[in-house]
């Protein structure tokens, strides 16, 4: 299959990799999709552009949309363009695992895909955040409360996560590794996606943010 790839080169290699027997190849403004089987989209949220050329073809597409859900964006895609979710974030994208949403009925359609792509992935509820952000941007988030109390450094949580849960980054590490603006930005969308007060922006991890950004 000929996968077509919008996003940067270590995206695109990512998906060489995953899909190694498959033509994997990279979108440059301009391209058509006219020999192109699958998209695999992870630039959709800041840059339409190239959705202008494939949102009226029968081609499937995989898009990075964790800040929202496919739901909320299926119908600029309707009636022809099959559209599903997966998580592109940064230091998520090239884990083994390729997490996945789809619309309510579409659940076949997305296994259907995935079994002739190949290998692993796990399809998720379309909800904001998905399961793995959601779940990491909220541990950033304590670990954010934890150090705002003087609890422990920077240094003492990362080693505590890596060595008491195994997990391959600390969450300060997690952060770097994924940019404090997403983390925030995600926090932000589940605090109003749900109303669920858990999802409060450590004002430490705010002000960093915002620091970041300036």
């Amino acid at each position: 299959m000929r996968i077509t790839v919008i996003g940067n080169q270590s995206q695109v290699i990512s998906c060489q990799q995953r899909w190694a027997d498959h033509d994997v190849v990279r979108y440059h403004e301009g391209d058509g999709f006219e020999s192109t089987e699958v998209i695999v989209d992870y630039e959709f949220e800041n840059n339409k552009a190239p959705f202008l050329e494939y949102k009226n073809t029968i081609i499937p597409v995989l898009i990075s949309n964790v800040m929202g859900t496919i739901s909320e964006i299926k119908s600029l895609f309707e009636p022809v363009c099959q559209v599903f979710g997966f998580n592109g974030e940064n230091s998520f994208y090239d884990r083994p695992v390729l997490e996945l949403s789809s619309t309510p009925g579409t659940e076949n359609d997305l296994s259907q895909l995935m079994a002739r792509l190949g290998g692993p992935c796990e399809i998720v509820q379309d909800k904001v955040g998905m399961v793995t952000p959601r779940v990491i941007a909220m541990i950033i988030n304590e670990a954010y409360f934890t150090l705002e109390e003087g609890t422990a450094s920077r240094e003492d949580i990362d080693l505590g996560m890596r060595l008491g849960t195994n997990y391959p980054m600390g969450p300060f590490e997690w952060k770097d590794a994924w940019g404090i603006d997403r983390v925030k930005q995600l926090l932000e969308a589940l605090l109003a996606s749900t109303g669920d007060e858990r999802y409060l922006v450590c004002p430490l991890l705010k002000q960093e943010a915002e620091a970041s950004a300036a």
